[in-house]
Order: C-alpha cells, then structure tokens, then sequence
C-alpha cells in the first residue's frame, strides 16, 4: 500500500487558478504529513517499494525546481539530496525499510513542501516534466 504523497495531474486552465492551487497545496500538505507520521512508525523490514519510489518522485521534482532556479546546493537542496540518497540506499536494500532513514525522509518533504508552495504552476509543471523524461530514460536503459 502507498500512502506517500503524489501528484495529481490536471488541466493548465486548473493549474492556473489561484484557488485550485490553495486546494492542491492544501492536500499535499495533508499528505505529506501523513505519510510523515506513518514513516515514524513504520517497522524495521516493511517493504515500501510503492511509498519510496512515490516519495522519491515528489522530492526529485521539488530538486529539479530548485535546479532550474539555480539553488540546489541551498540547504534545501542539500537536505532533499539527501534524503534522496536514504531512498536510493532502501532501494538498494530491496526496498525494506529502515527507521533511521525517516527523519531525513521527513524533514526532504518539509524542505519540499517549501519549494513547492514559492514555486510557479510553470516551474513545477516544468520540473515535473523533466523527471518524468529521466525516468523514462533510466527505465528504457535497465
């Protein structure tokens, strides 16, 4: 079961209007904070394949914003790179989970929730587009 947080595609008209956008904000910051709760509680061994690649999707768009805006050797960037690196290590685990990779995890998605709430609909939708192609990418080269 995945219960990190996601993105959820909509119209540019939508994307555009300030309200939507609270709306949206609203309830990714909904997600992000029950998925921090749940990473705390999580026990040693629990296979999240789905919850990390999630999450790693959500934190790597929040690095390519701050990538095109040129801070990503900001705090920021360097605490989401970082917890970038404890979801590649639980991957490399075979995708079991460790506890002592949460508050890294947890304070990426604080970090991230940041860049996302300053960002434009055109930044992120940019950002969004971008890791998507490396995605693609790495998934046709494996």
């Amino acid at each position: 079961m995945t219960t990190a947080p996601e993105f959820h595609l909509v119209p540019q008209h939508v994307a555009r209007n300030p309200v939507a956008r609270a709306v949206a904000r609203t309830r990714m910051t909904q997600a992000v904070l029950d998925f921090q709760i749940r990473l705390h509680l999580l026990p040693a061994g629990t296979e999240v394949r789905g919850d990390t690649l999630t999450c790693a999707h959500v934190l790597a768009v929040a690095a390519a914003v701050l990538q095109h805006e040129g801070t990503s050797q900001s705090p920021h960037g360097r605490v989401i790179a970082g917890a970038m690196t404890a979801l590649a290590q639980c991957s490399e685990r075979g995708f079991a989970w460790q506890p002592r990779d949460a508050v890294a995890v947890d304070q990426a998605l604080v970090r991230a929730l940041e860049v996302y709430g300053r960002a434009s609909a055109w930044q992120t939708q940019q950002a969004y587009v971008a890791v998507g192609r490396l995605a693609s990418a790495a998934q046709a080269g494996a």
